[in-house]
């Protein structure tokens, strides 16, 4: 087995309550009009806060040199997204090489979707 290496963060300054997990996933992006094909996936449970180190574990036997692949990672909490990469990041071939660093970006909140606290839920204003 070979593997993919890299590192995610995100820019807000908080910490991720209970219930976070982080996961990356490698995928063959090679055909625009259909669904990327996953070669390689890792999560990792009980996170709190970036830097995320990783590592996926994929077959080098499937990559084929005329192929795109790429790495897409994402934050959930209790099953809900929170952060998603939101850019292509390229690995293995077209010299792209086996490491990437991501930035994930915070995603909205959708309809019935606990909100995500923002460093601002934190500070509380005066006396109470």
């Amino acid at each position: 087995m070979a593997q993919i290496t890299g590192v995610a963060t995100y820019r807000e300054r908080m910490l991720l309550p209970p219930g976070a997990t982080f996961e990356a996933v490698l995928e063959d992006i090679s055909i625009a009009d259909k669904a990327a094909l996953e070669l390689g996936r890792t999560t990792i449970s009980k996170v709190s806060g970036p830097p995320f180190a990783f590592s996926i574990p994929y077959a080098p036997g499937i990559i084929e040199e005329n192929h795109r692949y790429a790495v897409r990672a994402r934050i959930t909490v209790d099953g809900q997204l929170w952060f998603t990469s939101d850019t292509v990041h390229p690995v293995l071939t077209y010299d792209a090489g086996s490491s990437v660093e991501i930035l994930l970006r915070r995603v909205g909140q959708q309809p019935g979707q606990k909100k995500p606290p923002t460093p601002e839920d934190n500070i509380k204003e005066g006396p109470q």
